[in-house]
């Protein structure tokens, strides 16, 4: 499979501030909401406010699941669209994105898993597009 690489909004609209991704992508999606947000390797775009509502319906499944304030989660980080939207689901509950390599050993997972409080684990399931 070829390496994919998908760009989002650049580091020039970001501040690094106490706001968490979240609230600043939401603060982009406010400003222009058709705005492309990422495109990917065969230069598909989605817009703001599509990676938003992504965004949005994962964050409503995680927490049916009760992942709140301060929960550890781990996402595999692939190089995927959905990852993106995964990981800004996560911010907008206040949670800790803990991305893992899907390399890595079953042994290390398992430290992962272990250190310092357990994480709730991200099934795969919650992954779309």
């Amino acid at each position: 499979m070829p390496e994919q690489n998908y760009r989002i909004f650049s580091a020039e609209d970001l501040t690094w501030t106490d706001r968490s991704l979240w609230d600043q992508f939401l603060a982009l999606c406010l400003e222009d909401p058709r705005a492309p947000a990422i495109i990917d390797a065969a230069e598909r775009g989605w817009t703001r406010d599509e990676i938003r509502l992504q965004a949005e319906r994962i964050a409503a499944r995680l927490r049916e699941k009760d992942i709140g304030p301060h929960d550890r989660v781990l996402i595999e980080g692939q190089k995927r669209i959905s990852t993106i939207a995964v990981a800004l689901a996560v911010s907008s509950l206040g949670a800790v994105i803990c991305p893992y390599s899907p390399t890595l050993s079953p042994a290390d997972r398992a430290v992962l898993v272990r250190e310092p409080r357990d994480p709730k684990i991200l099934p795969k399931k919650t992954h779309t597009k």
